[in-house]
């Protein structure tokens, strides 16, 4: 950690380093785990956040789920399933979008009795 930055520098460092993020995402030029992988690091080597504090966000389980659910909408994307689904879905809203609706409001509520509800909201 490098104790370069005062008790009132820290805060700009923090708002430099965050709007330096908004900029990576919108241009997409680094895949965003990258870009917030290394904004960590970064405010962990110039001392802006704490390393407990650090420490804190992977004890939480809703990163690791929402983890867990980029690694497995890897998997359905790369085997072809997402489109197949996605596919199914398109043509019955088409004709029947209030079932389609319903079925996803279904599964939402199912799916928030066992996961934690960030992940379930960002699906």
């Amino acid at each position: 950690m490098i104790d370069l930055l005062t008790p009132d520098t820290a805060p700009v460092a923090a708002l430099l380093i965050v709007v330096a993020m908004f900029a990576l995402f919108v241009s997409e030029r680094l895949p965003t785990e990258v870009v917030a992988m290394s904004a960590a690091g970064l405010m962990l080597v110039t001392g802006v956040l704490p390393q407990e504090a650090l420490l804190g966000v992977f004890a939480n389980p809703a990163p690791w789920t929402i983890a867990a659910m980029f690694i497995l909408t890897g998997g359905l994307v790369r085997t072809g399933a997402l489109s197949y689904l996605s596919r199914r879905v398109a043509d019955q809203g088409e004709a029947r979008p209030r079932a389609v609706l319903a079925a996803l409001a279904g599964f939402v509520i199912v799916a928030s009795a066992f996961m934690n509800n960030t992940p379930v909201g960002v699906m």
